[in-house]
């Protein structure tokens, strides 16, 4: 659509609605409902997550210190935008310091209404391990 001049108080409530229902449609991918459904299947697990830095396309050593915690949830709620923002709940939360590195965690982690427990954000997510848990 090409608009010229000033714009019109019916193509502006035309404009919003369509916005509206655009976003009330959305869904997630199948790819990321799948995504969903493997951290999902992680809850209760110790693990082990890299957060993703864009400095580590150049520098994959300097990005920040793995996280390790106990999974807690899967969520996902709307965000400011009305789009699902999928969170991961941790608690039990620990860093592994690394030579070149960073601690993240006041970036990376949301403090929960849970004590001790925090939020991550799945976009964030570069890659996750299980931990074997001690016996």
């Amino acid at each position: 659509m090409v608009m010229e001049g000033p714009i019109t108080d019916e193509d502006e409530e035309r404009m919003i609605a369509e916005t509206q229902a655009r976003v009330a449609a959305w869904r997630p991918s199948p790819e990321a409902m799948e995504l969903l459904d493997t951290l999902s299947a992680q809850v209760g697990s110790r693990v082990e997550i890299q957060a993703w830095d864009p400095m580590m396309i150049w520098l994959d050593d300097e990005g920040p210190f793995p996280v390790r915690g106990r999974l807690g949830a899967v969520q996902v709620p709307p965000g400011e935008d009305g789009f699902a923002m999928p969170t991961m709940a941790l608690s039990e939360v620990s860093v592994v310091p690394t030579k070149m590195g960073y601690d993240g965690r006041d970036r990376l982690l949301s403090p929960q209404p849970q004590e001790a427990t925090f939020a991550f954000e799945v976009a964030r997510l570069f890659s996750l391990k299980r931990l074997r848990e001690k016996r």
